[in-house]
């Protein structure tokens, strides 16, 4: 029953807090590739995809909502790993059956509730880290077993061969940095663990049998697919993808100046977020309590945590304003030192009187703290602007249209929708970003042939108008990645063309830096912004639709939307301020959204009257309609709901406009 909680205690937060669509990472493109069975960026993860691929027949929900239970899945099976291994380990240092069943429910508890592993746990794309977390675990155990007799050698080195295989077909660059950290507790005990010679032959037959796995990206090479990622037909494509050589300039460029003082406190954050510092010592208590009984294991486990550690912080060479994408790498460190911690809180309880009960009253402690302090930050469950912004930049295309992507988040929440989803058949979606590539400019020629020639010059495309063609991008306009004749891919503002108003908006609610706030807010901020991502996107269709119900019927229709009033006041308020900027089609046409504004705002002051902003967007209202005295009244109840003290720019203004009336 114990063992059982293991697993459940992190799988039912993860489902608890999991969003049923996808997040804005690689999701959206590691979902896609696994129904297509295309090749995810490289390496191409192809175990990870063909695996995805069965898992998207699941009779449960829709596809997304599969990849990420087994994504759930698998990081859960890593801490039940993870926790079996803690227990282990203090059974051998004979603390009793008790003690050791508690370490190895703290184990799990520090583990699946740390943050990124938790974060990782909810995102399609962390399905790559959570299978490393098992097969990483699978290995810790099965190599000390072996050291401890417990189970033949021969059949140890077969059983690791195979999952070294998999992993590296999974995420070479972590089972790569861990190596070495294996070859060292190797050395140590090599007294211990001798494989006979006979069996290094089937051994390394094994692991190029899981290697093999890596087949999956030639075989369907030869087909037009939309990530058909450097083609790897040819041995030497292949090797580029597998190789990840497109990111050696960044990942072996010079590092800027002040870089390592970033990195530094980077990781000092992310080491004080992972479990709060109430529990952060937890490691070193291990680390102590198990010296000098189990010097070999930790030999093991802390130099498997150097190297993948020491290869982060080397190899890893990310943008300043972007050292977060390298945190997913240092899962490998946390689960070692989440073992270590469960192991330290059980050995210190069982010092004190009352061991046992003291154990167990911990272990329930930190569930309770841990989920409690993580929990909010970490809930994707109303999350749906990645989904919705795909969908209806999808819908608001014309019939046959080619859409051009510029950048992962376009490209991959359209394809979503176009591949998996299967909307708009008729439309085709291209990445923008890779026509610099040959490889890439062979794949669109073969998907499109009628609209994209081969032949070209760099930067300048000859793309034949026999279809419409749109272009989108979430950067700030793409200068210079594509130039098709007779498109203009960068109006003013950076605009895409065929899609202005969504495009648009999304950059809108970049550029004003909500998604900053968004990554960094609390969990209200969190819920106000997934909203207000929402109704951006779905704003972009209600303009060109000329009907500011359909803007205002998206946000009412699910309970997407924040439920409490604070989130409802802010999301009514926001979206009053577009139907008053969004461009009129006529005098009716803005008439209807002004009075649509109005509505919305009407509804605040009966829910909220102490928002004083919605009477001065009121107040607004009343003077684009000529109506002043109307107008004088809103400001004036504006004035009396701001607070006494500590506004006094904002009452200076409603003062000023006041006196302008």
């Amino acid at each position: 029953m114990i063992q059982a909680l293991w697993f459940l205690a992190p799988f039912g937060a993860y489902l608890r807090t999991m969003t049923g669509t996808f997040l804005a990472d690689d999701s959206p493109e590691t979902i896609a590739a696994m129904v297509a069975l295309e090749h995810q960026h490289p390496p191409g993860y192809p175990l990870l995809t063909l695996a995805g691929k069965l898992v998207s027949y699941w009779p449960v929900g829709g596809v997304a909502l599969r990849i990420n239970l087994a994504g759930a899945a698998l990081a859960a099976l890593a801490c039940w790993l993870t926790a079996r291994l803690a227990a282990r380990l203090m059974r051998r240092m004979e603390l009793g059956e008790p003690i050791a069943l508690a370490g190895g429910s703290l184990a799990a508890i520090l583990l699946g509730f740390a943050w990124t592993f938790w974060s990782q746990a909810l995102s399609a794309k962390g399905a790559i880290y959570a299978a490393n977390a098992v097969l990483l675990a699978y290995l810790f155990d099965l190599a000390i077993r072996a050291a401890w007799g417990d189970v033949a050698p021969g059949r140890a080195a077969a059983a690791a061969a195979l999952a070294t295989g998999l992993g590296l077909a999974n995420h070479w660059m972590s089972v790569v940095a861990a190596a070495p950290g294996f070859a060292v507790a190797w050395w140590a005990w090599r007294r211990s663990i001798r494989v006979p010679v006979r069996r290094v032959a089937v051994t390394a037959v094994i692991a190029v049998l899981g290697l093999s796995v890596y087949l999956l990206l030639p075989i369907r090479a030869v087909t037009p697919l939309l990530l058909n990622w450097g083609r790897p037909e040819t041995l030497k494509s292949f090797a580029w993808v597998v190789s990840r050589a497109q990111y050696a300039p960044v990942e072996a460029g010079k590092r800027v100046d002040g870089y390592w003082h970033a990195r530094i406190r980077h990781l000092e954050q992310v080491a004080a977020r992972e479990w709060t510092l109430l529990f952060l010592p937890a490691g070193a208590i291990g680390v102590a309590a198990a010296w000098g009984v189990l010097t070999g294991e930790l030999v093991l486990l802390g130099s498997v945590a150097a190297f993948v550690f020491g290869a982060v912080l080397v190899v890893s060479n990310p943008p300043l304003d972007r050292i977060f994408i390298t945190e997913p790498y240092l899962l490998p460190a946390i689960q070692v030192w989440s073992l270590l911690g469960g192991i330290g809180l059980a050995w210190a309880a069982s010092r004190l009187k009352r061991g046992e009960a003291t154990a167990w009253i911990l272990a329930a402690g930190s569930a309770v703290w841990l989920a409690g302090w993580h929990g909010p930050g970490l809930d994707e469950s109303r999350y749906y602007v990645s989904y919705d912004y795909g969908w209806n930049l999808l819908e608001g295309a014309p019939p046959r249209a080619v859409v051009f992507c510029e950048g992962d988040f376009d490209l991959f929440a359209l394809m979503y929708q176009n591949e998996v989803e299967e909307r708009r058949s008729d439309v085709a979606v291209a990445a923008a970003v890779f026509l610099d590539y040959d490889w890439y400019r062979e794949t669109v020629h073969r998907m499109l042939p009628d609209v994209v020639p081969r032949s070209h010059k760099l930067l300048e495309y000859t793309v034949r108008p026999v279809r419409p063609l749109l272009y989108t991008s979430q950067h700030a306009g793409g200068e210079g990645v594509l130039r098709p004749v007779g498109l203009t891919v960068r109006p003013p503002l950076g605009t895409g063309y065929g899609l202005e108003d969504s495009a648009r908006n999304w950059r809108a609610l970049r550029f004003r830096g909500i998604w900053d706030a968004y990554e960094r807010g609390p969990a209200l901020a969190r819920s106000l912004i997934t909203s207000y991502g929402t109704q951006m996107a779905r704003l972009g269709q209600a303009a060109r639709a000329g009907d500011p119900a359909l803007a205002i019927a998206a946000m009412v229709k699910a309970g997407r939307l924040p439920q409490e009033l604070v989130g409802r006041v802010y999301t009514r308020y926001t979206l009053a301020q577009y139907l008053m900027t969004v461009p009129a089609q006529s005098a009716e046409h803005r008439q209807r959204l002004l009075a649509a504004a109005e509505g919305e705002l009407v509804k605040i002051t009966a829910e909220a009257p102490g928002f004083w902003r919605a009477y001065l967007l009121l107040g607004n209202l009343a003077f684009l309609r000529g109506d002043r005295p109307a107008a004088r009244r809103a400001l004036e109840l504006a004035l009396s709901a701001l607070p006494a003290a500590g506004a006094e720019p904002d009452r200076a203004r409603v003062e000023r406009l006041l006196r302008g009336l």
